[in-house]
């Protein structure tokens, strides 16, 4: 018995289907894990979430499943999960230096304005 995993449109996501990969909101944060099986709800926020395919992880229990793999190297399985989470992790990263940035310079404003108000008093 071999687990295959392969990238499947939404619009034809079923009951049952279990899920290849961690699905995140706009922030990073899980909101459905990989493992799960899939039910109607969770196909509806999958659809709302404006996302176009998902990877399914199935086990074979014949030569279709396997034959759809082969004709794809396991490099580009492997290169394409790497991408998502690595450009995820940098994402965060930018935006956790944005808003550093951000906070310190409200900060460093917010200490002037209080400099500005004790001067004046």
């Amino acid at each position: 018995m071999t687990i295959v995993s392969k990238y499947i449109l939404v619009s034809d996501l079923k009951n049952g289907m279990i899920l290849g990969e961690n699905i995140h909101d706009e922030t990073g944060n899980i909101l459905l894990a990989k493992g799960i099986e899939l039910r109607s709800a969770y196909i509806r926020k999958i659809e709302s979430l404006k996302v176009h395919q998902v990877l399914i992880s199935e086990v074979s229990k014949g030569s279709v499943v396997l034959k759809e793999v082969e004709n794809q190297s396991e490099k580009d399985w492997v290169d394409k999960d790497m991408i998502v989470e690595e450009t995820r992790n940098e994402a965060k990263t930018i935006i956790k230096q944005c808003m550093d940035n951000i906070l310190d310079h409200s900060l460093a404003q917010a200490d002037k304005i209080i400099l500005n108000c004790k001067s004046n008093h």
